[in-house]
C-alpha cells in the first residue's frame, strides 16, 4: 500500500474499500466479517444489508484465538445474534480459528472459503496506542489479495 492508501485506512471517518489489483471482481457470495467481539452490529453502514440482498451473500462471523485462549463462546453468540438482527434474512455463521498470528488466521479462513470479501473494524486510536498497538487493519490490508472493506468505529 501507498501512504495515502495507509492514510485512508487510519483517518477516514467513512467506508473504505481496497481492492488488489490482480482481483478479478466478482459478486460478493461470501463475505468474512472478522470480529474481536466489539460492538460493530449498531455502527454498521446502512447500505451493507442491500449489498449482502442485492448479490445473495453469505456472512461468516470470523474470530481469530489465540492458541492458548479459550474461546469466548457467550460473547460469540451475543454477537452473532446482533449481526442477525442487523442483517436479516442474510445466512450468518459463525467461525473460529485458532492462532496466534490473527492475520494469518484471516487470510487462510478467506483463501479456504474462497471470500469475496473481507470486512474489518477499525477503531481509532491516539498517538501512543498507535506506538504500543499499530493499527491491525493497515497489516491486514498490505497481505490481502481479495477485497477489503474498512469501516471505522
Amino acid at each position: 500500500l501507498g501512504s495515502t492508501a495507509e492514510s485512508l485506512i487510519l483517518q477516514c471517518k467513512k467506508p473504505v474499500l481496497i481492492i488488489h489489483p490482480e482481483f478479478n471482481w466478482r459478486e460478493l457470495k461470501k463475505v468474512i466479517f472478522a470480529t474481536d467481539f466489539g460492538d460493530m452490529q449498531s455502527k454498521l453502514p446502512q447500505f451493507l444489508p442491500g449489498w449482502f440482498k442485492r448479490f445473495q451473500s453469505e456472512v461468516i462471523l470470523l474470530h481469530v484465538t489465540g492458541i492458548e485462549e479459550d474461546l469466548d463462546a457467550a460473547n460469540a453468540q451475543h454477537v452473532l445474534n446482533g449481526l442477525k438482527e442487523t442483517l436479516p434474512g442474510t445466512p450468518i455463521r459463525f467461525e473460529n480459528y485458532f492462532s496466534d498470528d490473527k492475520v494469518f488466521g484471516i487470510e487462510d479462513t478467506a483463501d479456504n472459503l474462497d471470500a469475496d470479501l473481507i470486512v474489518a473494524l477499525h477503531r481509532s486510536r491516539g498517538f501512543f496506542q498507535r506506538i504500543i498497538h499499530p493499527a491491525f487493519t493497515k497489516k491486514l490490508a498490505r497481505n490481502l489479495k481479495r477485497p477489503l472493506l474498512v469501516l471505522e468505529l
